[in-house]
């Protein structure tokens, strides 16, 4: 399941699985199952009775995981105060107080390419936009955005050029932000009205978080938060730059980008979720085992042919619900967050960038595993 392919053949070996079996096994290390049709994926994600989200992110390791994200690792009945106390920050209001910030961080990353024709868009653009976002809302300082990156890519993607293994990025992290905390804590005037300085008075149950907690909602926050928008944003450009007709759509009426976004979620879905079964269960004609490890794989559920009339293609017009972003409780709480984030790419780069394409003889790759995300993609467009 995991390693690196040319860009698309993470989709295209799920697309060819999910019409010969139900789900299928992996043997690579403990083993784990894949749920691959979108009714199995539904309705695993809606049952916590069957399924626990303490589980390690590499399904193939098992256990349970060094770090514990929050609320992201948690199951009922801890995860619920968790949500509501997190809902109002991630709200499509508060979201909308953002807009200007990100449109100007994207205004900048835009027009510093735009006279040179050509840029590797995900060094250039995804990795570096939605990280610059997320320090935004945490206000943090820009000059921290390489120290960031180098994390998020040892944690998400580690490679044979990573300066570290992703246990000891996530030991980097969080003993940044463990050192942040204090000094928010030790100093109230310096505190700016961001995300960080109001979670220092929020409460759970009644009591004031502890640190602990703090550090776990800022690990969640970073690995959550940055390479899933990072992916998407990817794979949108992938398909513009090779698909002109539907590149058209969004310049002969940029008021249908909403649309297109939530076609592009729906047949480029990045994530896949792992799951630790609770009980035995069974699934179609397969026996799952308590311990056993399931991966939800999004990135097969919204190219469900049983689901998506024609799912290979863009309609701006289609209504059938994705399950991009997941269900059920554990819901992805920043889906608004990544929506606006990927409006705002779309409408500030077509306003300055409107015709562009891979640049010839690229060999444009992906790395594959519990997310699915491009490793490169060069593109070329003329100057103006």
């Amino acid at each position: 399941m995991g390693g690196v392919r040319p860009a698309l053949e993470g989709f295209r070996v799920f697309d060819q699985l999910r019409n010969q079996a139900d789900q299928c096994f992996f043997s690579q290390g403990n083993g784990f199952h894949v749920l691959l049709r979108h009714d199995d994926i539904l309705q695993a994600a809606r049952d916590t009775e069957t399924w626990s989200n303490d589980y390690f992110v590499d399904p193939s390791v098992g256990g349970s995981p060094p770090y514990k994200l929050k609320p992201v690792h948690l199951d009922p009945p801890e995860h619920q105060p968790w949500r509501k106390l997190l809902a109002p920050y991630f709200s499509p209001g508060r979201i909308r107080t953002l807009d200007a910030r990100m449109r100007q961080v994207m205004r900048i990353l835009v027009d510093d390419l735009v006279d040179r024709g050509s840029c590797d868009f995900v060094k250039d653009i995804s990795l570096r936009y939605p990280t610059a976002v997320f320090l935004e809302m945490l206000g943090l300082d820009l000059e921290n955005l390489a120290q960031f990156l180098e994390w998020e890519t040892s944690i998400l993607h580690p490679g044979p050029d990573s300066r570290m293994g992703p246990v000891e990025a996530q030991d980097a992290v969080c003993s940044y932000f463990r050192g942040l905390v204090a000094e928010r804590r030790a100093s109230p005037d310096s505190q700016r009205g961001d995300l960080i300085s109001e979670a220092l008075s929020w409460e759970l149950n009644g009591a004031p978080l502890t640190d602990d907690d703090l550090e776990a909602w800022l690990l969640m926050m970073f690995e959550a938060g940055l390479d899933t928008v990072t992916a998407q944003l990817s794979y949108a450009w992938l398909h513009l730059a090779t698909h002109p007709r539907d590149r058209e759509l969004l310049l002969e009426d940029p008021s249908r980008t909403p649309a297109m976004v939530e076609e592009l979620l729906r047949l480029y879905p990045t994530v896949n979720l792992p799951r630790a079964a609770k009980k035995d269960t069974v699934i179609g004609e397969c026996t799952i085992k308590q311990g056993d490890y399931v991966v939800l794989c999004l990135a097969s559920s919204g190219r469900d042919e049983r689901i998506h009339e024609r799912p290979f293609d863009i309609n701006l017009d289609r209504t059938q619900p994705h399950l991009s972003f997941g269900a059920g409780p554990h819901r992805c709480l920043g889906s608004h967050l990544a929506r606006h984030e990927m409006v705002v790419a779309l409408e500030e780069w077509h306003r300055v960038i409107p015709n562009y394409q891979v640049a010839n003889g690229a060999d444009v790759e992906e790395v594959v595993s519990t997310l699915f995300g491009l490793r490169n993609l060069p593109l070329t467009w003329s100057p103006t």
